[in-house]
């Protein structure tokens, strides 16, 4: 299955729908019910910006000519989308005619591939803190001085709010760069 951008896009939406402008009146039970909403918002916003990035390298592929050669460039696309997102968006960039982007555009669309990459590529943050900090709340001297009089955190959270926020931001950068994507230089989509 290959949804299309707009599928996607449409999808996103009605996730990013889900949550609301104000967060501060909110209770953190149904704040972090809305990270789920906010989680997809994001990782179906980057799949229709790549699914869109994707098609604009590939349907130059339809128009070669002779045809016998169509399964040759059609085999430099494959190889093409196994491309980092960053270096697929910039080459559309460069090869595709009146297709713009602000530095600050391009920001944002690389912000919500950071963020969809967060998500389904987490790692572990790493962060060390001096015995006075209020991470060492809890713990007896005797624990502070076995840590070297520093404590040690691992951690994978992010804040709902955050996640919240960046969804809006996600999706807004895939809604620019769907239609812009989709615009430029009027490539016919067809199903």
């Amino acid at each position: 299955m290959n949804p299309r951008p707009e599928t996607l896009l449409e999808l996103a939406r009605e996730h990013f729908d889900s949550l609301p402008e104000e967060l501060s009146s909110l209770d953190d039970d149904y704040i972090t019910q809305l990270t789920g909403h906010a989680l997809q918002a994001i990782v179906l916003s980057a799949a229709a910006v790549e699914s869109a990035i994707n098609l604009k390298i590939a349907l130059p592929v339809t128009s070669v000519t002779p045809a016998d050669q169509r399964p040759y460039f059609s085999d430099v696309v494959e190889m093409a989308y196994r491309s980092s997102i960053r270096n697929k968006f910039a080459f559309v960039i460069k090869h595709t005619p009146g297709l713009q982007f602000s530095k600050e555009e391009k920001k944002a669309v690389h912000a919500l591939f950071d963020s969809r990459n967060n998500i389904l590529h987490p790692k572990p943050e790493y962060r060390e803190y001096p015995a006075e900090s209020p991470h060492t709340d809890g713990m007896t001297q005797e624990q502070i001085e076995a840590c070297g009089g520093r404590v040690s955190v691992m951690s994978m959270s992010t804040s709902s709010t955050f996640v919240i926020k960046d969804a809006r931001a996600s999706y807004m950068a895939a809604y620019m760069a769907v239609e812009r994507l989709l615009t430029a230089n009027r490539i016919p989509v067809t199903d």
